[in-house]
């Protein structure tokens, strides 16, 4: 389905359409809802949110520290090119995006108890 989605959308933005990918999104979150909604039986043990828990700290560091090297790296060469200093705005914002979003669902797993 991923596939299919990609494919849609890279041909849809090389035609330079941007109405056909926001469809395709919807249609494929809907498809993908619904089959949700129709299991039943989940199969999994505690060690399973263990896992899941230390795999996505550690892609939450590993992802934070690139793009704190990313923004230093544009950032410096911005003193000889002016237009790598612009795009070290990029990774800094996407980095303080992470941070806030981690920072939102961290208080409400905590207040939620789990």
């Amino acid at each position: 389905m991923a596939a299919i989605l990609g494919i849609v959308t890279a041909a849809s933005i090389i035609k330079g359409n941007i109405i056909l990918p926001l469809i395709a999104i919807a249609l494929v979150t809907a498809f993908i809802a619904t089959i949700k909604m129709k299991v039943t039986d989940v199969i999994s043990d505690e060690r399973d949110y263990i896992v899941a828990g230390k795999a996505s700290r550690i892609v939450y560091l590993v992802t934070t520290y690139a793009l704190v090297i990313a923004t230093i790296i544009f950032a410096s060469f911005g003193k000889t090119y002016s237009a790598f200093f612009g795009y070290s705005i990029i990774p800094v914002s996407t980095g303080l995006g992470m941070m806030v979003l981690y920072s939102i669902t961290l208080y409400y797993y905590n207040k939620k108890g789990e």
